[in-house]
């Protein structure tokens, strides 16, 4: 007759590292591209493109600091305005200075400020004056989220 062994002496499963207090002693390495089971899943996530890392980080932190315009359009939906980058932030034709953090941005260079959907608040109110980065508009009957 062979000895049995009892759970605890077994090594630990994948399921196991879910269902038990055991310490996680397993990683796991998901590859997708599917944004959001990615966001959903990951503690951690890098963005490749073309076989390379462009960008490692947190979910959230490659959704509200993506490291370029690749990461930003893989991760999610973004509004993007052109302009050039001015003191204090970026001037954008039509709309005027956007204020912000420009970063390395230099004075007079070519700038893209994009802007997640769900970072803008419509209002029917006037801002306040000492309102930043608001702009005045108009919107037409079933404009929906196709406002900019």
């Amino acid at each position: 007759m062979a000895p049995t062994r009892s759970r605890d002496s077994l090594p630990c499963s994948a399921t196991d590292s879910l269902t038990s207090n055991r310490p996680a002693l397993l990683r796991f390495l998901v590859v997708t591209h599917d944004q959001g089971e990615a966001r959903g899943m990951a503690g951690r996530i890098a963005v490749m493109n073309h076989g390379r890392v462009v960008q490692l980080g947190m979910p959230q932190e490659l959704y509200e600091y993506p490291g370029n315009r690749f990461v930003a359009d893989f991760i999610g939906v973004m509004k993007r305005f052109r302009g050039v980058g001015a003191a204090g932030g970026i001037e954008v034709p039509g709309i005027g200075l956007l204020r912000g953090d420009a970063g390395r941005l230099e004075l007079g260079s070519q700038a893209l400020l994009a802007v997640r959907p769900e970072k803008v608040r419509v209002d029917v109110a006037s801002p306040a004056d000492n309102m930043q980065n608001c702009i005045a508009g108009t919107c037409g009957n079933n404009c929906g989220h196709r406002l900019f």
